[in-house]
């Protein structure tokens, strides 16, 4: 019985992750991918379709492979883990090298934030070095709208000022671009 309680409660979180996961797709065309480069969160997954009649495919050895796609065929992988992921056409990898694609996953969050009268400094984790990243403000009835943009170091905090007044009733966030 007490196993069944763990099952389920198992089930709760992989759900509740699952519902605000995101599909994010990838177009294919004669030789590249569209985005080249696709930065999401864990358990996002990503749809890859075929827009040509020339096959073609999406593979990261080891850890996914679409196999041949046809036209309008498609192609959905969802990634649990944060990390980098180059993939490629291996159908024309020997042939076309430039059909490449990476998907970074990453699992950013927004740290501490202190405010004195005249700015806010925000403190954001859990970046793999080269990896950008945003810090965008806004309201419960207003669009976000960006803050300051860096790049993560090599230890994957990076900092911010915004020299604007804070808003009291201002919301903030941070995600990674690519």
């Amino acid at each position: 019985m007490k196993f069944y309680g763990h099952l389920i409660g198992l089930i709760a979180v992989v759900s509740a992750l699952s519902a605000n996961a995101a599909d994010v797709g990838v177009r294919i065309g004669d030789y590249w991918f569209n985005p080249t480069n696709v930065v999401i969160r864990p358990m996002d997954r990503i749809i890859w379709t075929n827009g040509v009649s020339n096959t073609h495919d999406a593979t990261r050895p080891g850890l996914f492979a679409s196999g041949n796609l046809g036209l309008n065929a498609t192609f959905a992988f969802r990634f649990t883990n944060a990390g980098y992921y180059p993939y490629v056409c291996q159908r024309h990898i020997a042939t076309r090298p430039q059909q490449t694609g990476t998907v970074s996953v990453v699992n950013i969050s927004l740290g501490p934030i202190t405010t004195t009268e005249t700015n806010a400094h925000f403190e954001v984790r859990g970046g793999r070095q080269g990896l950008r990243a945003v810090v965008e403000a806004g309201g419960a009835l207003t669009a976000f709208a960006p803050l300051a943009t860096n790049i993560f170091p090599a230890s994957g905090t990076l900092q911010f000022t915004n020299s604007a007044p804070p808003a009291t009733n201002r919301l903030y966030r941070a995600r990674a671009i690519p």
